[in-house]
């Protein structure tokens, strides 16, 4: 299943080297994390609320738009003003985090980000955007370690785990060399097979293929 295949993936791939900082993830996934996200949020948060000027539902709801359309200094302001009004609510915290990283602040996007990797509802989204922060600062082995982690959590979602296994596909597509590429192939084909429509999943599936049918491909895994 996902959890088998993903966990094998990252067993097999070993350790990463350092390497220069890949190009953020596609805007689809970030919203459909943000989607997840708003579920889950719904879910723990919605049930027994005030009015809209009262709810950090309110606010982020607009945060979350305002990320979609890139935004994400005003996107920031709405979580932050979420936080005020519940401290304790994890869906405005980890989508501060999110905007954090969208704007390079990758520090501060962490502080944020791992008090919530053991949190029932956003854990193992917590540890792929913390993964996904530490990535874009060239810490492939921290990167790698904290999605083998979330992949290993249990009791979540199944949607949760594919962005996990998602950005473990991307961490291994990015180094290039054919052992990597066909690590990365598998977890997306995994991906696919569960939701076909999954961020540009079957995209890189082709671009993947076309990549290890290529001569030099060949020649590398000699």
């Amino acid at each position: 299943d996902l959890l088998r295949t993903a966990r094998a993936s990252s067993a097999a791939n070993g350790t990463a080297g350092p390497s220069p900082a890949p190009a953020s993830a596609p805007v689809n996934v970030a919203a459909a994390a943000a989607a997840i996200a708003s579920a889950a949020a719904k879910k723990t948060n919605g049930a027994s609320r005030g009015p809209a000027a009262g709810d950090p539902s309110a606010l982020i709801a607009e945060g979350d738009a305002l990320r979609a359309a890139r935004n994400a200094a005003a996107a920031f302001e709405k979580y932050k003003a979420a936080i005020a009004l519940d401290g304790a609510h994890a869906g405005a915290r980890y989508r501060l985090g999110l905007a954090l990283s969208d704007l390079g602040k990758t520090d501060e996007a962490l502080t944020v980000l791992r008090p919530l990797n053991a949190d029932k509802e956003y854990g193992v989204l917590a540890q792929t955007a913390v993964a996904d922060a530490l990535r874009a600062r060239g810490e492939l082995d921290g990167a790698e370690a904290q999605l083998s982690k979330a992949l290993e959590a249990t009791g979540y979602p199944e949607e949760h785990y594919r962005h996990a296994l998602y950005s473990l596909a991307a961490l291994h597509e990015s180094k290039g060399d054919p052992d990597s590429l066909g690590l990365a192939l598998w977890s997306y084909e995994e991906i696919v097979a569960g939701d076909p429509a999954f961020a540009d999943a079957a995209k890189r599936i082709e671009k993947i293929k076309a990549a290890l049918a290529a001569p030099s491909a060949r020649n590398g895994a000699k």
